[in-house]
């Protein structure tokens, strides 16, 4: 899995692994998998072995609505397709941890006469810092970050 500046990177399933390349044996029969990785910055690839009976013999009590192995009503998704949930954390984005290096990228594009990219995370991570101080008066620390999730199904 490639994962260009993103951190503590999860991949989430549901399946019944035959087998894998983690060190203990997978668990046993259908269930729901969460395989966590914590690399820091600059660590951006990460693999996994696996192989998953897509037709596994499903106990009616497993099985729930937009699960990897169970359609929903209206999907297209087809029969034995694996719905894979991939999640992390934006490296560079997060408050107050990375706001040294966002204000110095920020003074060196002022210096450079480069444009200000518009509506960036940090921005608002910038105004709600502001608001939370203005509310709040200091006596709360923020601590923010900018953290994706994304679906696919193969």
């Amino acid at each position: 899995m490639r994962h260009k500046d993103v951190i503590w990177t999860m991949l989430e399933f549901d399946a019944r692994i035959i087998s894998w390349s983690i060190d203990d044996n997978p668990p046993a029969g259908y269930t729901r998998h969460h395989i966590k990785e914590a690399s820091y910055y600059g660590t951006d690839i990460w693999t996994l072995d696996v192989t998953i009976d897509l037709n596994p013999d499903i106990h009616e009590s497993m099985r729930r609505p937009n699960t990897s192995l169970t359609p929903s009503s209206g999907s297209s998704e087809r029969p034995g397709a694996l719905r894979l949930t991939f999640s992390g954390m934006v490296e560079k984005e997060m408050w107050p941890g990375k706001k040294w290096q966002w204000e110095a990228e920020k003074e060196m594009r002022a210096r450079q006469g480069t444009p200000e990219p518009e509506n960036t995370v940090m921005e608002f991570f910038e105004r709600i810092s502001g608001w939370m101080e203005q509310e709040k008066g200091g006596s709360t620390d923020l601590f923010m970050m900018h953290s994706i999730v994304k679906d696919t199904v193969i």
